[in-house]
């Protein structure tokens, strides 16, 4: 029998059933009401039946649209529903039409960017269209699951020089540790690592589960499926929700990928 490490498995286990169970879901182009317009964005303008005054824009670099009749129209700093306003006031005041119905949304999230390297499948330039924090980040970039014991280090820009901050990535996922889900800001540079690169620890992902073994099995924001089990001497688990579940002769990670594939396709 062999106990396998618990901060290891626990991790490996846990970001693998948390990005199977929640899918990535910020980069979807969705309206946020938190979302504040910016330079480079794509919008779609619709005025209820003017064909005129309908179309897509881009935010110049000086944070303004324009459009006919009333020219330039500054709309960075602004949320979807006050450009909108502020672009029906604009007609109305200006004697273009009596009653105008604007709506604005954004096609695409170009103006804020953050920039994400290292153990992730999506390295590179990222958009935010909402509030965004490390957890969701993490979703986003799908880090690699080498990334035991890892960091997340954030470098902001600022004008009293460039902050730097690091999120333990074990506290954050496994201990539930609220204070390193610290939010993503536009021009942020994220370089996500592991802390260190022993060969146990890589080993540990690929070791094959056998009779006997204790697992430390943690479903993400789920206490009944989070325990500690022996596999049985036929080489199954019994968690609630989907009974027994054949582990021996896989490894962690697709122990990991049996659990998240059965408590989804149970609903």
């Amino acid at each position: 029998m062999r106990k396998i490490t618990v901060q290891r498995i626990v991790f490996a286990l846990q970001l693998f059933l948390f990005f199977s169970l929640f899918k990535p879901g910020f980069a979807a182009n969705s309206p946020s009401q938190d979302y504040f317009i910016s330079a480079e964005d794509v919008l779609d303008i619709n005025v209820l039946k003017d064909d005129t005054l309908t179309r897509i824009l881009t935010v110049d670099s000086d944070g303004s649209i324009t459009l006919p009749y009333i020219n330039k129209v500054k709309v960075a700093g602004l949320s979807c529903k006050e450009a909108a306003s502020l672009i029906a006031e604009r007609l109305k005041s200006g004697n273009f039409l009596i009653d105008p119905k604007v709506t604005v949304s954004v096609k695409e999230y170009r103006g804020q960017k953050i920039m994400v390297f290292g153990l992730v499948k999506t390295p590179g330039i990222h958009y935010l269209n909402e509030k965004t924090y490390a957890l969701d980040l993490l979703k986003q970039v799908e880090i690699s699951p080498e990334v035991n014991n890892g960091k997340m280090v954030i470098t902001r820009k600022d004008p009293a020089g460039d902050k730097i901050i690091e999120v333990d990535l074990p506290a954050l996922v496994l201990r539930g540790d609220l204070a390193q889900n610290i939010e993503v800001l536009p021009g942020d540079s994220i370089v996500i690592s592991a802390k260190d690169h022993l060969p146990e620890q890589s080993s540990d992902n690929d070791y094959i589960i056998a009779e006997e073994d204790v697992l430390d099995i943690n479903v993400w924001k789920d206490e009944n499926l989070t325990k500690v089990l022996s596999v049985d001497s036929d080489g199954s688990i019994t968690l609630p929700y989907i009974n027994k579940v054949k582990v021996a002769g896989l490894s962690c990670k697709e122990a990991a990928s049996l659990i998240a594939e059965r408590l989804k396709s149970g609903n």
